[in-house]
């Protein structure tokens, strides 16, 4: 967000350049303008875009994966250090420029699960700042049809702060917004009902969402507090509710409560509501990105030689062993990891096994679901259940699921479990 305001704010600096001085994508009322909202300017070209092929780039993707069984599936994709990575459908998707030091072109190359099923020159179609395209994937693992485009967050028109007379963020430190919410509301009486809203305002006023959500008509507004931080205001059936506080700009989340005991949950709809829902509705309603980290200690050992670190991955699950409500029949969204190694015995000895786990984070109304199984059980395998419902809010978020005392089989080898959240997710 600072990164967004500084540039909105440079062009303060060039008020004593002529106008022919001042770089297209830097004038305000050029079409060319610099969106802060979803793209912004290269710094060290050599490190992020590959040989300096791009000065300007687009943030975040959306992904589309379309199969002839199971239809379109969405996700996302964010930028990093070189290259763009991120998951659609269950499937890994990475993609970055390069320069072909054969004819000295720049190519925009796109792998899913590490085979390269896309390249092309600026010639062919590709764009720094508008890299959209589609391909048909036919491999010995994949055929579909694979979408990106970039991700349009709303632009929110700078504040006056009252007591300073100088432009401010509107709430927060936020400069972006989207243009839609995913709506997800849980009944007292245990019914749940999805649906989505969309910005109803000027494109100068704060997003106003609007519309009918089942047999609900909602309209959501952004606000500040007193404080200036992020608020929003429900207004269900013509009934106002209490305001309650909305952090996180173009990724907002919030929950309210009504007076009858329904439960709505709102969130920023990236790039489709069924990638936002499933993806990690884990922790004050903030979706954990595409990996977790999770340290796993083993008999009477406390975090160290006795603890295997293990990265959980998000995908489409898919066991019969395992359910899911509302998330019928299979797959179902989870993270899911395995680690090999000697786990100490807590009577003495050790065992030389993998340990297979499954974490679903995606259920409505339950607690965080960790399942998993030893590969050498000696019976047909099976995932034990356990839950784990200590958390922490702050970012990177902690699971703590403390001792195992469920006394399920092989549950008395587990003593301790620690997940934490990737902080770039965050």
């Amino acid at each position: 967000m600072d990164t967004a305001l500084r540039y909105g704010s440079s062009t303060s600096s060039v008020h004593n350049l002529s106008v022919d001085m001042i770089p297209n994508y830097l004038k305000q009322s050029s079409p060319t303008r610099l969106k802060p909202c979803q793209e912004r300017m290269v710094e060290t070209c050599d490190t992020e875009t590959a040989d300096g092929c791009c000065g300007v780039i687009s943030c975040d993707l959306c992904l589309e994966w379309e199969t002839y069984a199971d239809g379109i599936s969405y996700g996302s994709a964010h930028i990093g250090t070189s290259s763009w990575t991120g998951t659609v459908g269950g499937h890994s998707f990475v993609s970055y420029w390069e320069r072909n030091y054969e004819s000295g072109e720049c190519e925009y190359v796109v792998t899913l699960d590490g085979e390269e099923v896309y390249r092309a020159t600026c010639y062919e179609g590709a764009s720094c700042r508008d890299p959209r395209g589609e391909v048909s994937v036919a491999t010995a693992y994949l055929e579909g049809t694979l979408r990106w485009s970039v991700y349009e967050r709303r632009e929110l028109a700078l504040a006056v702060n009252p007591e300073t007379g100088c432009r401010d963020f509107f709430c927060g430190s936020c400069r972006c917004s989207c243009d839609c919410l995913c709506v997800t509301i849980t009944e007292y009486g245990g019914d749940v009902i999805t649906g989505e809203i969309c910005d109803t305002a000027y494109e100068c006023d704060p997003p106003v969402w609007a519309g009918a959500v089942g047999y609900y008509e909602l309209s959501i507004a952004l606000g500040r507090d007193q404080y200036g931080e992020c608020i929003i205001t429900l207004t269900i059936d013509g009934e106002e509710q209490e305001a309650v506080a909305a952090p996180g700009c173009g990724s907002l989340a919030a929950t309210i409560t009504t007076a009858g005991g329904d439960v709505i949950q709102v969130r920023c709809k990236e790039c489709g509501c069924e990638e936002t829902q499933v993806i990690g509705d884990c922790i004050c309603g903030r979706p954990l990105g595409p990996t977790l980290t999770l340290l796993w200690s083993s008999g009477n050992g406390t975090h160290g030689s006795a603890s295997r670190e293990v990265t959980l991955t998000y995908q489409q699950f898919d066991e019969p062993g395992i359910t899911c409500p509302p998330f019928s029949p299979d797959p179902f969204p989870a993270y899911v990891g395995s680690v090999s190694g000697t786990f100490p015995l807590p009577m003495g000895g050790e065992r030389a096994d993998t340990l297979h786990i499954v974490l679903v984070c995606g259920c409505i109304g339950c607690e965080l679901c960790l399942y998993y199984y030893w590969e050498d059980g000696g019976a047909a395998p099976g995932y034990f259940l356990t839950t784990i419902s200590e958390t922490d809010c702050n970012c990177p978020a902690i699971f703590d699921g403390g001792a195992f005392t469920d006394g399920e089989v092989w549950g008395y080898q587990i003593s301790d479990i620690t997940i934490t959240e990737d902080e770039s997710n965050c």
